[in-house]
């Protein structure tokens, strides 16, 4: 009996032996929530140049292993203050910022122009995104009258242009696009030729297919081309499309290309509605009632950072809770590590 009694209680040892091992390990603490060793490389292996150069650049981090342990504390961070001051985002409102992020990149700064962005890590910056918008904007109190007046100043620039879908095969001679020609008036599919015969790599790779491109942003020789044909049919000669100018002086301009398009659909033009750009012309009425929002909210930021309980025990980052709070201690300006948003995190305004 009493051997069976010993054996039971080495079975429950080994078992919670071997349930501590399943047990993620715990590399940093943000106040009472953890970050766990696997979410650090997780993160890590989605840190990218882009991130980097720009966080050199806002004098953060500059190595992909401080900057990823870095943005798990920030983000921790910025939700944790978020909740304290009621402003924890909702399931909607990361959705509405996603779709408009989309849509307007170009409102919304680089990360949200990152085309190396997985889905799980936009949603990520969503979140973020949305929860220091909520804090510049929550004690302002907002109405949906001053959005209409907002987005009503702003209505006859928010008109989405004629939009083409288009197929293209693209290709650096005219002997080249004749060829592709050729093999259309067989009867081969346009897909099957541009899979073969275009060098555009990412157009090649989608058997074409570049999506809808707004008018204004079509050269004018190919726009000239498309314009006559109706859904399914591609242009029966070659366009010509030269290259565009250099951005740099002193660059060489790049070499003329040929190009047979098939035309796939068009949107007409159509009037933007408020509920699609809602974010942007919130932002609007934010930098125009409270110029020093953003300063506000990094105020907020820098206070809470202060006063948290950080801890990294991960080998060789150990230095990190003492760099961010330092940081946060300094005047603004100051060299360290931004506890601050980054450019495009509660500031900027409606797209034109």
């Amino acid at each position: 009996m009493k051997r069976l009694a010993l054996s039971a209680l080495a079975s429950v040892a080994f078992v919670a032996a071997m349930a501590g091992c399943n047990k993620p390990k715990v590399i940093a603490r943000v106040n009472n929530e953890t970050i766990t060793e696997e979410e650090f490389y997780d993160r890590l292996k989605q840190v990218d140049a882009a991130e980097l150069g720009q966080s050199a650049q806002m004098r953060g981090p500059a190595l992909a292993g401080e900057f990823a342990l870095q943005a798990l504390v920030t983000e921790k961070v910025v939700l944790q203050l978020a909740a304290q001051k009621g402003a924890t985002p909702k399931d909607a409102e990361i959705a509405a910022y996603m779709a408009f992020a989309k849509r307007f990149p170009n409102a919304l700064g680089p990360s949200a122009q990152n085309p190396f962005r997985s889905e799980a890590a936009a949603r990520r910056d969503a979140r973020l995104q949305v929860a220091i918008r909520n804090l510049t904007a929550k004690p302002l109190n907002i109405t949906d009258a001053e959005l209409q007046d907002e987005y009503n100043k702003a209505k006859e620039q928010l008109v989405e242009p004629r939009q083409y879908k288009l197929r293209l095969i693209e290709v650096a001679t005219e002997a080249k696009a004749k060829e592709a020609l050729a093999q259309l008036a067989k009867g081969i599919s346009f897909e099957t030729v541009a899979l073969t015969q275009s060098e555009d790599p990412v157009a090649k790779a989608r058997s074409g297919d570049i999506g809808y491109l707004p008018e204004p942003a079509i050269p004018a020789p190919l726009l000239a081309a498309i314009k006559s044909l109706k859904p399914g049919e591609y242009t029966k000669q070659a366009v010509r499309v030269e290259a565009p100018p250099p951005q740099a002086p002193g660059q060489p301009r790049g070499l003329a290309h040929w190009m047979v398009a098939q035309l796939v659909e068009i949107k007409e033009p159509r009037q933007i509605p408020l509920e699609e750009v809602k974010y942007g012309i919130e932002n609007s009425v934010i930098n125009r009632r409270d110029p020093g929002a953003g300063q506000r909210v990094s105020g907020l930021l820098r206070d809470f950072m202060k006063t948290a309980k950080i801890e990294v025990t991960l080998k060789g980052y150990e230095d990190l809770p003492k760099k961010l709070q330092e940081s946060a201690q300094a005047p603004v300006g100051a060299p360290g590590p931004a506890v601050a948003p980054p450019p495009g995190q509660g500031g900027g305004s409606a797209p034109r």
